[in-house]
């Protein structure tokens, strides 16, 4: 029995839905909670995008490159959420 890969469209399109995830996170959390308290909201979608990896790529039922697609969706959401958090903190800083 021959294993059937994703398409390259499909694997990026599992791969940058969490990373827009991780982007709404930011900016939801910069949005409810106030400068001092932005990173409990950044933690929180952190692991709602790790959760979100994990089950967008159980989803597409392919085992092939399943540690690449996770870790590349989760190294990106971390990227975003760090400049995201340095931004917030620059914020917090700047109002004192």
């Amino acid at each position: 029995m021959s294993e059937t890969t994703l398409s390259p469209r499909l694997r990026w399109i599992s791969v940058v839905s969490i990373w827009a995830l991780a982007l709404v996170g930011v900016v939801v959390s910069g949005l409810l909670w106030s400068p001092g308290e932005t990173f409990f909201g950044l933690s929180a979608t952190l692991g709602l995008c790790t959760l979100a990896a994990f089950s967008a790529q159980l989803l597409a039922r392919q085992k092939v490159g399943f540690v690449d697609r996770m870790s590349t969706s989760v190294t990106g959401a971390v990227l975003i959420l760090a400049i995201g958090g340095a931004v917030y903190g620059l914020i917090a800083l700047a109002s004192g």
